[in-house]
C-alpha cells in the first residue's frame, strides 16, 4: 500500500509527505472500516515495527523506518488467522517481510465448508482445492482437474482430518 497509517507506523510521524498525507491515511481507515483488518497491528496494536527504512540514509540501521507493508485480511476470515508478524531480520530488500500465519484444516466429505471458504466453494464442491499459484496460471484441462481430484480423495481416504499451520509470506 506504501502508507504509513498510523502515528505508530512511522519513525517521524510529524512529517507530512508522500505515503503519510491525511488523505492517505484516511483512504486507508475507511478500506479498514468497510470490512478489513490489518493482521499485524490486530494482533499487536502499540507496537511500533517498520517494514521500510530509507536505503539512500541508510535508516535501516539505526531503525528510522515506516510501515508500508500489510497483510489485510476480510473481518470474516480474521478466525482463520493465527499470527501475523514483520520479519526485521530478513535482508535483501529496503522493505522486509510480513508474515501471515492461518490456520489451515483439509476438508473431506464427511466434513462441512468452512465459513471462511464460502467464496472458494465450488472448488471443494469438484473436490478440486486451488492454491495461490493457480490464480497466475493458465487453466488445466478437464483430465489435469480428473487427476487432481483424484490425488484428493486419495489424501482424504488416508487422513481424514489434517490439521496443520501454513505460512503466507509477502
Amino acid at each position: 500500500l506504501n502508507i504509513a497509517h498510523q502515528t505508530l507506523d512511522t519513525y517521524y510521524p510529524d512529517q507530512e509527505c508522500s505515503g503519510y498525507f491525511p488523505v492517505e491515511r484516511t483512504w486507508l481507515s475507511e478500506f479498514l472500516d468497510s470490512g478489513f483488518v490489518d493482521t499485524f497491528r490486530h494482533f499487536y496494536p502499540n507496537e511500533a515495527k517498520f517494514t521500510w527504512w530509507d536505503p539512500k540514509r541508510n535508516q535501516r540501521v539505526i531503525n528510522n523506518g515506516w510501515r508500508l507493508d500489510y497483510c489485510l485480511v476480510s473481518r470474516q476470515f480474521l478466525e482463520s488467522i493465527v499470527d501475523s508478524k514483520i520479519l526485521t531480520d530478513q535482508h535483501g530488500s529496503d522493505h522486509c517481510p510480513v508474515l501471515l500465519s492461518l490456520k489451515h484444516q483439509f476438508i473431506n466429505d464427511k466434513h462441512s465448508v468452512p465459513p471462511t471458504t464460502l467464496p472458494l466453494s465450488s472448488e471443494y464442491n469438484r473436490k478440486v482445492q486451488k492454491t495461490i499459484a493457480s490464480f497466475f496460471t493458465k487453466k488445466q484441462s478437464e483430465s489435469q482437474l480428473s487427476q487432481q481430484q483424484q490425488s484428493y480423495q486419495q489424501l482424504s481416504q488416508q487422513t481424514p482430518q489434517i490439521q496443520t499451520q501454513t505460512q503466507i509470506q509477502t
